[in-house]
C-alpha cells in the first residue's frame, strides 16, 4: 500500500492585476498577466500511522519548520476528511516574495493528497478547490489559475477559477528570469487597503488593455514596470534596481506582491542589490513526481 507521494508545482510572478469581487468564491479572483516559473515548489505527502484514532493529526512542514500555512490547511480540510497526515512543503522561491508560494504549495499538496487517497478529482477540480481556498484565506487571487493553465506567459482576461474565469497565453520563447529578492509583503494587508486597491484597479485594466492590444513578453515587462510606478507599490530601493536593469538595457519590474525585483535580458546588475538567483519561464503543470 502506497503512504506517500511527491508532487511538484511551478511558481507564478504575476506583473500587474485588477481584483473582481463576488460573494461566490469560486466566481472572485483577478484580471491580469504573469509568468510560469520553473523554480516552485516540491510536496511530499505521507499517510500518518495512529495508535488510535485520536492520534490522527494534519501536520504541515515548510521548509523543514512546521508551520500554519492557511491555504494548505485549508485545501486539507476541503479535500481530507478525518485522515491524519503530514505534508512537507519545499519552496525554491521566497516566501511572501510575489511568487504564488502558496498557491504552489497548496497545489503541490492537493495533486498529491488526491493521488494518495484515491479522491479521484480531476485537475480543474483540484484547482478550483486551491482557487478557493486563496481567496476565503486573502493569501491570492489568480496564481492557482495561472499554474493551471500550464505555463508561459499567461493572461488572466476574466477573474475567478479556473471554471468561471477567462484566460489565455502569450507565446514566448523559453526565457530565463533573474531576480533578487528584498523582503516580506503580506499580500492580505495589500488586498485590505481600500485605497491601495482603487489605484490598483485602475492601473491594472489600462495594463491588461495595453497587452491585449500587443501581447508579447517584452510588452509585459514594460506595463508591469509602468504599473509598479503608476500604483507605487514598489519601494525606493526596488525602484533603484528596476532603473539600473533598464539603464542596462534590460526588462525589469516588481513581483506583485512582493518586495522582488525579476527582470529579463541582462539583469546583470541585479547582483549590486543583492542575492542574484534565477529560473526560467516554464511550460509545465503542476505533477506527480
Amino acid at each position: 500500500m502506497i503512504s506517500r507521494c511527491m508532487a511538484y508545482s511551478p511558481a507564478h510572478i504575476t506583473g500587474f492585476f485588477t481584483t473582481e469581487n463576488s460573494d461566490d468564491p469560486r466566481k472572485k479572483g483577478s484580471r491580469g498577466a504573469g509568468i510560469v516559473l520553473e523554480a516552485g515548489c516540491l510536496t511530499t505527502v505521507e499517510k500518518a500511522v495512529p495508535k488510535n484514532r485520536r492520534s490522527l493529526s494534519k501536520k504541515i512542514f515548510i521548509n523543514g519548520k512546521e508551520e500554519t500555512a492557511r491555504t494548505t490547511d485549508a485545501v486539507l480540510s476541503k479535500i481530507l476528511e478525518d485522515e491524519g497526515v503530514t505534508v512537507s512543503s519545499s519552496f525554491a522561491v521566497p516566501l511572501m516574495g510575489g511568487f504564488g508560494a502558496s498557491a504552489s504549495g497548496a497545489m503541490s499538496t492537493a495533486i498529491a493528497i488526491n493521488h494518495l487517497y484515491k479522491k479521484n478529482l480531476t485537475f480543474k477540480e483540484i484547482s478550483e478547490v486551491v482557487h478557493v481556498a486563496e481567496v476565503e484565506k486573502k493569501t491570492g487571487l489568480g496564481d492557482a489559475d495561472a499554474i493551471t493553465i500550464g505555463g508561459g506567459l499567461v493572461v488572466r482576461k476574466r477573474g475567478g477559477s479556473i471554471n468561471y474565469g477567462s484566460f489565455d497565453i502569450v507565446p514566448v520563447e523559453p526565457t530565463k528570469v533573474g531576480y533578487v529578492f528584498f523582503g516580506e509583503v503580506s499580500t492580505r494587508e495589500i488586498l485590505g487597503d481600500d485605497k491601495m486597491m482603487n489605484r490598483i484597479n485602475e492601473a491594472g485594466l489600462k495594463k491588461l488593455k495595453g497587452l491585449l492590444k500587443k501581447p508579447t513578453l517584452e510588452n509585459f515587462m514594460n506595463l508591469s514596470y509602468e504599473f509598479s510606478c503608476e500604483t507605487g507599490l514598489a519601494t525606493g530601493r526596488v525602484m533603484d534596481a528596476i532603473e539600473e536593469v533598464r539603464n542596462n538595457g534590460g526588462l525589469a519590474s516588481m513581483a506583485m506582491l512582493g518586495e522582488t525585483v525579476f527582470a529579463i535580458g541582462n539583469y546583470a546588475s541585479l547582483k549590486d542589490f543583492g542575492e542574484l538567483e534565477e529560473t526560467e519561464i516554464t511550460f509545465e503543470h503542476a505533477h506527480i513526481m
